[in-house]
């Protein structure tokens, strides 16, 4: 990180480079990818954990979008030497980023009933 080294960033920098990395991300069908990958992998893992606890359905899909989004930013970090996303780089991004994973695991919950 740049601010690490003390290199003073201006928030004209950062909003640029947060408008670089969405249109990245939109142009690119890797990265969603690699997210869709990780999510279906917990949400199948989810599912089988969710018939044990049916009444807790929403709340185990919620922490299985959280974790499958911190495992894919750990690996991206292992495999690359980078989160390969410039807001995640930081312990806020990264939480934002679970955040993201956790509410989409909630709508999945909500939308996709439950297999009986």
């Amino acid at each position: 990180e740049l601010t690490g080294m003390g290199v003073a960033v201006d928030w004209a920098t950062r909003v640029q480079a947060s408008l670089d990395d969405f249109i990245g991300l939109t142009a690119s069908v890797v990265f969603p990818a690699i997210i869709a990958i990780g999510l279906l992998i917990a949400f199948v893992a989810a599912g089988f954990v969710a018939r044990l606890a049916p009444g807790l359905r929403w709340f185990v899909f919620f922490v299985a979008g959280a974790v499958a989004m911190a495992v894919i930013f750990m690996l991206l970090k292992q495999a690359l030497g980078t989160v390969g996303l410039f807001g995640a780089r930081g312990t806020l991004g990264l939480a934002a980023q679970c955040l993201a994973g956790a509410v989409g695991g909630l709508v999945f919950a909500t939308l996709k009933p439950a297999v009986r």
